[in-house]
């Protein structure tokens, strides 16, 4: 009987995306899905278990809330969304998941470290230094970035990368603190949580700044428990409705942007929408590119063959090269401008480099990698594999947001590692050094 009130539930959804176009309609029965699934377990299985971070489970919530949002045509931004990018998101669905399914058949060797809380403290303190004083060279040349963000594409991007370094402290931190119970006091959380908020906010970037808080949201969820994790839960929902407010913030005082009260008079935005406008809109931003991607490639121009996916790792060398904002941006809209840059999604960026076949493929990946790491959590259940975790989930989150492969996506994860190796403890080293 369920089966069938789920298939009726997404058919209706379905009609309302291509059809009836209204949000009360698909919240409506978003809201009975969950009763219907959720009423007997909620708490037991979400809430005092760490289910929610299968990737079967987590990675649906997550096509849902992304994608539908900007299904939904809340506004008429970018145009009405057409029945062949619903197919689209529901074949990449389908990839991820059944690459999550070939992840879970890789055998991962069970192998616990144990990390010496100096050698840790010592190394992430050491990474906040370089953060701050790459933060404050960008400050003092560039200005503050974060209400000017036209300034971020004239910022070298070697030099973001290590202001880019303060998302690690607080995730390893974070993660060593509660994995271990100590107890996390003012001064920790003002070094580890508030500075690396303020040094990140200077790449004028919040998609930085999303990576943080959601890496450390996800070890919080997974190592607390019962009423502590439900707090977690209201913190993440305010911190990150905060952080959406940046969304108009930034639209208000800057003075190339389109002000908040022009955009939704522009394209017809119900303003009792607005808790979910800032994820609508960006939903939106990259799904529209998507279905332009689509008209443009290959009509009129050829597939990239991978010159978009590599676009980003060619900025890091030497001369001036297009990042890969900068090119959809020139070939969606026809202008050369070299200030702009826009986020087609994976969606688009896998289609405008290898066609149907590269999104089939790129979500399958995205797949195996995060049931991999999952799979390397519930083995070893140690701090280097809840970093790990955490960091790899958000960073596909972020990608399939963004489309276009980042490289800071690969430094990060590296020296994250390097950290997580030299922290281990002393005797732990001499037990290697014995075996081996």
């Amino acid at each position: 009987m369920k089966v069938v009130l789920v298939l009726l539930i997404a058919l209706i959804l379905s009609l309302n995306i291509l059809i009836w176009n209204e949000f009360i309609v698909y919240s409506s029965f978003i809201a009975v899905l969950l009763i219907i699934l959720f009423k007997d377990f909620l708490y037991e299985k979400i809430i005092n278990a760490s289910l929610l971070l299968n990737p079967y489970y987590f990675f649906t919530i997550f096509f849902i809330l992304y994608f539908s949002v900007g299904c939904v045509n809340l506004s008429t931004y970018r145009g009405v969304m057409n029945a062949g990018t619903v197919l689209s998101i529901i074949m990449a669905y389908i990839a991820f998941i059944g690459g999550a399914k070939l992840g879970s058949w890789i055998k991962v060797k069970r192998n616990p470290v144990h990390l010496d809380r100096k050698r840790l403290k010592t190394g992430t303190i050491f990474l906040l230094l370089c953060s701050m004083a790459a933060a404050a060279y960008v400050t003092l040349k560039y200005g503050v970035i974060i209400l000017h963000p036209s300034e971020r594409f004239y910022v070298p991007t070697t030099l973001i990368y290590f202001v880019l370094l303060a998302i690690i402290p607080p995730l390893v931190y974070f993660t060593y603190a509660q994995f271990n119970e100590i107890k996390i006091t003012r001064m920790a959380a003002l070094s580890y949580m508030a500075l690396p908020f303020c040094i990140i906010a200077t790449s004028g970037y919040r998609g930085h700044l999303m990576i943080m808080l959601l890496t450390v949201g996800i070890v919080a969820y997974l190592l607390s428990r019962g009423p502590g994790r439900v707090k977690m839960f209201v913190y993440l929902i305010v911190a990150l409705l905060i952080l959406s407010a940046g969304f108009y913030i930034r639209r208000d005082i800057s003075t190339r942007l389109m002000q908040t009260e022009d955009l939704f008079a522009r394209y017809d935005f119900n303003k009792k929408y607005l808790a979910v406008g800032s994820l609508h809109f960006a939903s939106r931003e990259t799904i529209g590119l998507y279905q332009k991607i689509v008209e443009i490639v290959p009509s009129k121009i050829d597939y990239g063959q991978g010159k978009l996916f590599f676009s980003d790792f060619m900025t890091i060398l030497p001369g001036k090269q297009m990042s890969g904002g900068v090119l959809i941006y020139q070939i969606t809209t026809g202008q050369d401008e070299s200030a702009f840059g826009l986020t087609p999604s994976a969606l688009g960026g896998l289609y405008f480099d290898f066609g149907y076949m590269g999104i089939f493929i790129g979500f399958g990946v995205m797949g195996i990698l995060a049931s991999y790491f999952y799979k390397k959590y519930q083995v070893n259940q140690d701090v280097p594999s809840i970093a790990n975790l955490s960091f790899v989930y958000v960073i596909l989150m972020h990608y399939i947001h963004r489309g276009i492969l980042a490289p800071y996506y690969l430094f990060l994860f590296v020296i994250m590692n390097i950290l997580l190796f030299f922290s281990r403890s002393r005797e732990e080293i001499r037990e290697t050094k014995v075996i081996t």
